[in-house]
């Protein structure tokens, strides 16, 4: 099934006591283009992630913001009881000598120098960290693949029914082809008949038969008709199938318009430029989906 390419996951693994998050944002472009933000930690690493990234999607600007921390600080705390103890009692004596109230409360005596420190930050192995972000990164493009895949059903499905409205209109025009042929004979047979009355010249069926012959020629649009329902038919095909579609379908999109052209150029009907005005309406929406798939 075809994907879009806007779609948006994330992804988080604990280490260390803290979270580390990945964030995959995609949006259109016609080829791929990535683009890491990555902690200091990380950017020896960039080239790795940025093949993993390469692996899932084909096409499309993917951008990644990699965050160690953001959830949880890994920063810890360490509490010296022995130093507080010392406060305190040091505090009471002072206290009882001046004949003071009871010493400070336990908030206070937290609150003075070296009771409680904040503990030098755990150092993280390299390739543990390098680990958990590629696999915090796989969660993110799995949950971003959800995404595309949701909406990309959304667009076969629209496109499905457009080249179905397109098939239908193709019929109308096979159809109606061959009577605008009959009609231009009957209107030259009267058209001349009407030029030639009264006249000693006589009609002839051959005459007529050769600039009937000539007009059919110049008019006939059955392999315009015939390419594009091939067209449409391999559209309905690759919207079905996995796989990357997006520039083939693009082509195909641009082929599709070129033959409905070429049938405006030779309708010598009004019917038929009718249909053929809803068909190029049809491609042309066709064109504007096809830009949101890989």
């Amino acid at each position: 099934m075809i994907r879009s390419m806007t779609g948006f996951g994330r992804g988080t693994v604990e280490i260390a006591g803290a979270d580390l998050t990945v964030e995959v944002k995609t949006v259109n472009n016609r080829y791929l283009k990535t683009s890491l933000k990555l902690p200091e930690a990380l950017s020896p690493h960039e080239v790795t992630f940025d093949n993993d990234v390469r692996a899932a999607i084909k096409r499309g600007t993917v951008n990644v913001s990699i965050r160690h921390g953001s959830a949880r600080s890994g920063v810890r705390y360490a509490f010296n009881q022995e130093l507080a103890a010392q406060y305190h009692r040091q505090l009471s004596e002072l206290a009882a000598s001046l004949k003071l109230d009871a010493p400070a409360d336990v908030h206070e005596i937290a609150s003075l120098p070296g009771v409680i420190e904040a503990e030098e930050a755990q150092t993280l192995d390299e390739s543990e960290l390098l680990k958990a972000a590629r696999d915090a990164l796989a969660k993110a493009l799995a949950a971003c693949d959800t995404v595309r895949e949701r909406e990309g059903k959304a667009l076969a499905a629209d496109l499905e029914a457009r080249c179905k409205t397109l098939l239908a209109h193709n019929e109308e025009v096979r159809s109606r082809a061959p009577k605008v042929v009959d009609s231009y004979r009957q209107k030259l047979e009267e058209r001349v008949s009407r030029l030639l009355s009264g006249s000693s010249v006589e009609l002839r069926s051959e005459d007529v038969a050769r600039e009937v012959a000539f007009f059919a020629d110049r008019c006939d649009i059955s392999e315009e008709v015939q390419r594009l329902g091939h067209h449409c038919a391999v559209v309905l095909d690759l919207i079905r199938q996995p796989g990357e579609a997006g520039r083939k379908l693009d082509f195909l999109s641009q082929e599709m318009l070129r033959e409905v052209n070429t049938m405006g150029s030779k309708a010598a009907d009004a019917q038929l430029a009718t249909i053929v005005v809803s068909m190029k309406s049809e491609i042309e929406k066709i064109k504007e989906q096809v830009q949101n798939i890989e």
